[in-house]
């Protein structure tokens, strides 16, 4: 039996108010031990591991997570916001979460009655497909607004998983945005990225010491990721552009360690 729901601990796979760090990058958060138990629900113990595993890396990445929302989800729905920042970059970004109490009643009634497997977890997601939603959105710090992120979390029928391991992965791909940017499916990421990023370096926000010619060099990369005609241009274009973030990280790690 393909057991998706017993992952490894540690394994990668609407509006809310806006904290007092949120230009800052993510760090000094952490401890939030038993703050989404009201989400959990009894009988459905995979998802309440969902939500422990997202305290968990919201603990480990240094993220914020907020229960006092208002999402404007709709009825028998409850919201919780996730905060945290790109680790090099220094933009910040909101996970606006909304779980449907009434999916879960449903499932629960029944859930203890078979053995999950590859095959009913695909149906079962497939028609319960609002058990946990999330949308992404980033700070405008140049409007002090939240600007939308089109990116979200998509059920594969070849390997289903709980929604909430959709959340972790997401809390991972926006801590690590410069080198995500680079994944030839985050497409939307990339566009919003070349806004967020010369916002960010204006007010002094990003992790590195960019000049401004960095920061274009970067963008224009990411423009021509969007123009690639074909794979083999796009992946010697994001080689190209990977070298010179690991550089610019190598460079960052040589002065943590000068300092120290």
């Amino acid at each position: 039996m393909i057991n998706y729901w017993e992952r490894k601990r540690g394994e990668r796979p609407a509006t809310s108010t806006v904290p007092e760090d949120a230009d800052r990058a993510s760090g000094g958060r952490g401890n939030h031990h038993g703050v989404l138990d009201e989400f959990k629900h009894y009988g459905v113990d995979a998802h309440n591991r969902s939500l422990t595993w997202i305290i968990e890396t919201a603990n480990i990445l240094g993220a914020e997570i907020q229960t006092e929302v208002d999402g404007n989800w709709g009825r028998y729905r409850h919201s919780f916001d996730v905060l945290l920042s790109g680790r090099d970059s220094g933009i910040r970004y909101k996970i606006a979460v909304s779980q449907s109490s009434k999916q879960l009643e449903t499932i629960a009634k029944r859930m203890g009655e078979f053995e999950m497997d590859e095959k009913i977890a695909s149906s079962m997601f497939h028609a319960f497909d609002q058990i946990l939603d999330y949308r992404v959105s980033w700070w405008d710090i140049s409007k002090s607004e939240w600007e939308g992120v089109c990116m979200g979390d998509k059920q594969g029928e070849d390997r289903p998983h709980w929604p909430g391991d959709g959340v972790v992965s997401m809390m991972y791909v926006l801590v690590n945005d410069l080198e995500q940017s680079l994944d030839p499916a985050l497409k939307t990421l990339r566009r919003e990225m070349r806004k967020a990023l010369m916002v960010y370096w204006f007010n002094n926000k990003t992790s590195f010491d960019f000049t401004v010619n960095d920061i274009s060099s970067y963008l224009d990369g990411l423009r021509d990721l969007q123009r690639a005609e074909s794979e083999e241009e796009f992946m010697a274009i994001r080689d190209r552009i990977l070298g010179s973030v690991m550089h610019w990280q190598e460079g960052l790690q040589l002065e943590w360690t000068e300092e120290e």
